[in-house]
C-alpha cells in the first residue's frame, strides 16, 4: 500500500520486487501497446523474455536473445510454407531457406498433428538469420483487416495511426478499436480510442478527429485518394470510457474463453463487438 501510494510516476516493479531480473512476456502484433506500457512499471533494469512465435497450433519459434522481440523459426515444429504478403502465390510457395530479410510472409505450416498445408493467417517479416535459420517479428493476423473497398487497411497500419494519433494530441493511449461503418454514406473508418486517465471533457473530438483522419490517409494512399474522390468519408474519433478493454477481456473469461486466448479488438467486425464497444463510448463527434 505504501508502495502505490506514492503513485505511478517512477517504475514501481524495483520496490516491490527489488531482485527481479526477469519478466516474460509475449509481443508483437496488437500486444505492442502493452509490452510498452509494461515497461513504464519495470523499468529499464528489469529484462523482457519475449515468448517468441507459439499458437494452439504448435510452438513455431524461440527467443534466442533477452529483450529482444524477434525469435529464431524451430525448423522440426512444423514443416514451414511461406507466401509473399503483398503477392501471395499459393502454387509456389517458399521455405525457410527462401526468406529474405525485410520481406513480409504468410505462414503456412504441415504438422504430426494433422494440420495438412494450414494457413495460419499470420504475417511475420524477416529480420534477420541466425545461422542459417531466419529470425522474425510477428506482425499482425491477416483476417484483421479493414477492407470495405479494395483498401485493404492492415492491424498495423491501423496500430500505427493510434500510436501516432495519440503522440500528437498528447494523450496516453491504453488501447484502441477501429469500427469500419458500412452503413454511413460514404463509408467511414471510426476510430475508438481508450486513454489513459484522460481528462475526456477536455479532449477536441472535432480536433482528435481531424488527426486521425490526416494520420489514416498518410498510412494508407488507397484510403486517401478514396476519401478525395468520395468513396469514404473522413474518418472520426470517439473516446472509450476508462478500462473499456480490461472489462471486455473479464466478460470474455467469465464466458469460458481462456485468458490466454484473449486478444485485443482492434476491428470492431461483430455485432456482439459493436455494441459492447459503442455502449462504452464517453465522447464523440457528431455526424
Amino acid at each position: 500500500r505504501a508502495i502505490f501510494e506514492r503513485g505511478f510516476d517512477e517504475p514501481i516493479t524495483p520496490a516491490m520486487w527489488p531482485n527481479l531480473l526477469v519478466v516474460r512476456s509475449v509481443a508483437g502484433g496488437g500486444f505492442a501497446p502493452y509490452t510498452q506500457r509494461l515497461r513504464r512499471f519495470i523499468g529499464n533494469d528489469v529484462h523482457i523474455l519475449y515468448t517468441g512465435y507459439s499458437a494452439s497450433e504448435g510452438a513455431f519459434s524461440v527467443p534466442f536473445q533477452l529483450d529482444d522481440p524477434s525469435s529464431v523459426l524451430l525448423p522440426r515444429s512444423v514443416y514451414f510454407e511461406f507466401v509473399p504478403v503483398d503477392d501471395p502465390d499459393y502454387d509456389h510457395t517458399l521455405g525457410v531457406e527462401d526468406l529474405q530479410e525485410g520481406h513480409d510472409y504468410e505462414v503456412i505450416i504441415t504438422s504430426r498433428s494433422g494440420f495438412y498445408r494450414y494457413k495460419m493467417r499470420d504475417a511475420i517479416r524477416c529480420v534477420g538469420h541466425k545461422g542459417t535459420m531466419p529470425t522474425m517479428e510477428f506482425l499482425f493476423r491477416l483476417d484483421q483487416t479493414v477492407n470495405m473497398h479494395g483498401e485493404k487497411t492492415t492491424e498495423l497500419v491501423l496500430r500505427k495511426v493510434a500510436d501516432k494519433v495519440a503522440a500528437r494530441a498528447g494523450l496516453d493511449l491504453v488501447d484502441f478499436s477501429v469500427y469500419p461503418n458500412v452503413d454511413h454514406h460514404p463509408a467511414r473508418y471510426e476510430y475508438l480510442f481508450e486513454f489513459y486517465h484522460a481528462d475526456h471533457a477536455a479532449i477536441d473530438l472535432a480536433e482528435l478527429s481531424r488527426i486521425t483522419d490526416e494520420e489514416l490517409r498518410a498510412g494508407n494512399y488507397d484510403v486517401s485518394y478514396m476519401t478525395e474522390d468520395g468513396t469514404f468519408a473522413p474518418a472520426i474519433a470517439r473516446v472509450l470510457q476508462d478500462e473499456t478493454n480490461q472489462l471486455w477481456r473479464d466478460m470474455r473469461v467469465m464466458h469460458g474463453k481462456a485468458p490466454n486466448q484473449i486478444k485485443p479488438v482492434h476491428i470492431v467486425d461483430t455485432e456482439q463487438k459493436r455494441r459492447f464497444f459503442f455502449a462504452l463510448i464517453d465522447g464523440e463527434i457528431e455526424g
